[in-house]
């Protein structure tokens, strides 16, 4: 009886420090800071799940190549300047497979970051791929909503485009045209943010869970955009050091020029298959799901007055588990906490 007062004291208390550690409100550099000390706290946990996913998915290419083209490899029509049926049926296949497992991958990942902020000191990458695994179904239907409305979208714009091409050779039209697509793919970005958070905790269906998102984002659309752009840009430049100084990626698309004797190769994906790019894609996509859940926890903490409790609850948490996830007991002669 003396040893379950115990445990229920350092409990209460850990959940005390769990609401200031991780409810409290953060700007755009808080929430930076905050997902990058999750991600080295746990680097092992997140690199491993997007090293999986990485794995899974460039096996299933290779299988994939060698059915439609006879060998593990290929080139797209051996760079010849056009693409075959087979080519854009591939390429089709090759998308929907990376989107499918890499959303699970993410939803693998924003549940552990669910559970760090319930008080978990050790998520569990087993429990946490099997609750991806277990709402797959809802995360690929997400993505596959989405895509749908992005693809009709881009098929009456290159519609219009051609149609601007071809009759008029307006280039003034074309680049407005772009540029509108280039507005309407940052607003779909920035409305469909919170989409895979509130799967994965609140168990939204996938059109629910787009909408859902929208109304979160409400009032925080520039804290959201700010987000992304800010990822996009660490990215970009990265991605331009990774091709600039060293050889990978320069057979990949990109734009440069010369500065201080270095062609910088500006690219905003990766640097093909190089070592050093698939790690830094690795290490991206890790952070890119914890910043999403970071983002989500940060706006209902702010719109809904969100607890460690209301939390604990959506996770499905039975109260012995939860002091379990605390851990109270590995941490009773604790000295202090860092605020992140």
């Amino acid at each position: 009886m003396e040893s379950r007062r115990e445990t229920d004291r350092e409990g209460r208390l850990y959940e005390d420090d769990v609401e200031r550690l991780y409810f409290q409100p953060k700007g755009v550099e808080g929430t930076f800071s905050r997902a990058f000390r999750i991600l080295c706290k746990h680097i092992l946990l997140f690199l491993t799940i997007n090293t999986l996913a990485f794995a899974i998915i460039y096996a299933a290419s290779l299988m994939l190549s060698t059915l439609v083209y006879g060998y593990p490899y290929h080139s797209y029509n051996g760079g010849e300047g056009g693409l075959y049926a087979y080519d854009m049926i591939f390429l089709a296949a090759e998308q929907l497979l990376f989107y499918a497992i890499q959303c699970i991958a993410d939803g693998a990942s924003i549940r552990a970051v669910a559970e760090i902020y319930a008080g978990q000191r050790k998520p569990k990458m087993r429990h946490c791929i099997k609750e991806a695994m277990r709402k797959a179904l809802y995360l690929v239907g997400a993505v596959v909503w989405v895509g749908v409305w992005c693809f009709l979208f881009f098929l009456v714009m290159s519609l219009i485009l051609n149609g601007v091409w071809m009759h008029r050779q307006n280039y003034g039209g074309m680049v407005t045209l772009v540029m509108v697509a280039v507005a309407v793919c940052a607003c779909v970005a920035v409305l469909t943010y919170l989409m895979y958070p509130s799967i994965m905790v609140e168990g939204t269906s996938p059109t629910k869970s787009v909408s859902r998102s929208i109304r979160l984002s409400e009032g925080k659309r520039g804290y959201i955009f700010c987000v992304l752009l800010t990822f996009l840009l660490i990215r970009v430049l990265a991605n331009t050091l990774i091709t600039t100084f060293t050889r990978e990626g320069r057979n990949g698309y990109h734009v440069g020029g010369y500065l201080f004797g270095y062609y910088l190769r500006f690219n905003v994906g990766g640097g093909r298959d190089g070592i050093v790019s698939i790690i830094f894609g690795i290490f991206c996509a890790a952070f890119g799901a914890i910043l999403q859940a970071v983002v989500y926890f940060n706006i209902r903490v702010k719109t809904e007055d969100y607890t460690s409790a209301k939390l604990v609850e959506e996770l499905g948490l039975g109260e012995q588990d939860r002091y379990e996830r605390m851990g109270a007991e590995d941490d009773k002669r604790r000295n202090g906490i860092t605020i992140v």
